[in-house]
């Protein structure tokens, strides 16, 4: 049976909605956690693990290439480069960054005059963990394949979500144009939008 274009659209709003239903019950925790749990400063975490791993820092490096170098001879899973904000010295001059992944965070400490590196790994709890999927996107996912998978299907889901807005804008638009619950609906979100946008300039 030939299918009409109102059906075909029902079929992609409704795929699209079974293809999203992970991302989307992700973000709605997320959203609730940041709202009703305490601040992760607050909240107990796991006891880190702390090594020390023997390392010969090359000499003459500035601290960028000084940390890229460790990186890579750590080759830690799921990571990527440390980000720049997180490369510091500290009192007694000893060069530091992090590198974190969608469970862990490693806290690295180069001791250059003792050939070591010192690593200290924290596992963070379900919400950090789950905050951390759901920012995760293909310009900031590390090489790694599961992360760039997990990126690609954030990537997908955004895009699948602004489908869903639009079959769903065709759906109503092509069967109950004058439901009044509808019009009303959609006036108080694009009316919300407006105003908020503007109060908050």
């Amino acid at each position: 049976m030939k299918l009409t274009a109102n059906q075909w659209i029902k079929k992609v709003h409704t795929y699209l909605g079974l293809v999203n239903l992970t991302i989307l019950l992700i973000f709605g925790i997320v959203g609730l956690s940041a709202s009703f749990l305490k601040p992760p400063s607050e909240r107990e975490r796991a006891e880190p693990e702390v090594r020390n791993i023997d390392y010969v820092a090359p000499g003459d490096l500035s601290d960028r290439a000084l940390v890229d170098h460790a990186f890579e001879a750590l080759d830690i899973p799921l990571t990527q480069p440390a980000p720049d904000w997180s490369i510091h010295r500290d009192d007694q001059n000893y060069l530091g960054f992090r590198l974190p992944t969608p469970a862990k965070r490693h806290d690295i400490v180069v001791f250059e005059n003792e050939s070591r590196l010192q690593v200290t790994t924290t596992t963070l709890d379900i919400w950090d963990a789950l905050f951390r999927m759901h920012e995760l996107t293909l310009n900031h996912a590390a090489p790694d394949w599961r992360t760039q998978l997990w990126a690609l299907y954030i990537e997908v889901s955004i895009w699948s979500l602004i489908l869903m807005v639009a079959s769903g804008i065709l759906l109503w638009l092509t069967s109950r144009p004058k439901l009044r619950w509808a019009q009303l609906s959609f006036a108080a979100g694009i009316i919300s939008f407006i105003a908020l946008w503007a109060f908050s300039r």
